[in-house]
């Protein structure tokens, strides 16, 4: 009897013990619940918002940098184009034909080679004046997206007096403006040339 009572309670604990191993492994085996799942695709969503967002700015800047390199480079070379015109200005033989705080009209002496190299002067009459957004280099456009009235000439004679208009005592010519960026931002440019720097040599 005693061996037939602990043969019982033996199969029963076993048993036991398999039923409950069962229920662990199908526990184990049943893999994420729906609201597991629905975390983890809030989680995905609110990392992919974030990614993309980041990604579109990063191009933004990327793109306003490049177009305001471009336009600081154009800004760039239309300056040292005034500088250089402004040099050759023959001041002896009173080369300005018009001047104002808005517009400048003048004749240059510019060579037709080279320095150094020899060839003769050709005389060209320039008039640098703004027209909407754009300066125009005698009728041409020498550069674009400035800001509207904002082209503006002061003369300084030799006491280093400001004046409105260029005079036969003129030596430096000041040439401001402002240039419109991306997204709608405003940079101020400003230049000084000597008149006659060149065009004056030996004279």
């Amino acid at each position: 009897i005693d061996l037939f009572i602990y043969s019982t309670l033996e199969d029963a604990f076993y048993n036991s013990r398999g039923s409950e191993m069962v229920r662990v492994m199908t526990r184990n085996e049943s893999g994420f619940t729906l609201i597991e799942i629905i975390a983890a695709l809030v989680l995905v969503g609110i990392l992919a918002t974030g990614g993309t967002y980041a990604l579109s700015k990063a191009v933004e800047t990327y793109m306003m940098t490049k177009v305001n390199s471009a336009m600081a480079q154009k800004t760039q070379a239309a300056i040292n184009r005034m500088i250089i015109d402004f040099t050759y200005i023959d001041t002896a033989a009173t080369a300005v034909k018009a001047s104002s705080t808005t517009s400048l009209t003048y004749v240059g002496d510019f060579p037709t080679y080279p320095q150094g190299i020899g060839g003769g002067v050709e005389s060209d009459e320039i008039t640098l004046s703004q027209t909407d957004d754009t300066i125009l280099y005698d009728g041409d456009v020498l550069l674009d997206n400035v800001k509207a009235n904002t082209l503006a000439f002061v003369y300084v004679d030799s006491a280093g007096n400001s004046e409105t208009s260029f005079a036969s005592d003129t030596v430096l010519v000041k040439v401001s403006f402002t240039i419109k960026i991306a997204n709608d931002y405003e940079q101020p440019y400003s230049m000084q040339a000597v008149v006659g720097k060149v065009a004056n040599v030996g004279s």
